[in-house]
């Protein structure tokens, strides 16, 4: 589940969570929880100029099943990007480095880039959560 945290103090969650109609205020960060067979995480992205999430959607071949497969979270300062891949299917997390050309297989409109409050340390915080 994805939360965002602006800076004006509204603290946003799915499922009322719009990425597309975020209010617009500078994000001071953004959580996602994860449960997963080895225990409940929580991975946050603080810091970053620039915030994005994509979803990727799996489809069932012959059956009428959609759900989302992976989630992408990307925090950017310039051209320097931490990418986390959240694969929900194989309940697996990758932190990466890259730049922005590469973050996804296709370009992404400018559009769904969301404006964060930069910090001179942004950082990626992956820990697992004792309690939901």
């Amino acid at each position: 589940m994805l939360s965002v945290k602006l800076t004006n103090g509204e603290l946003i969650s799915e499922p009322n969570l719009d990425w597309n109609n975020l209010p617009n205020h500078p994000i001071q960060y953004m959580d996602y929880r994860i449960r997963s067979v080895i225990g409940p995480k929580i991975i946050r992205l603080r810091g970053y100029e620039r915030y994005l999430r994509i979803k990727e959607m799996a489809h069932g071949v012959n059956v009428g099943i959609q759900i989302n497969s992976k989630i992408f979270l990307i925090g950017c300062t310039g051209n320097n990007c931490t990418k986390i891949t959240i694969d929900l299917i194989r309940q697996k997390c990758k932190k990466e480095q890259c730049d922005i050309s590469q973050i996804y297989k296709t370009s992404i409109d400018e559009k769904y880039w969301k404006t964060g409050c930069p910090s001179s340390n942004p950082n990626v915080y992956i820990n697992r959560v004792v309690t939901d």
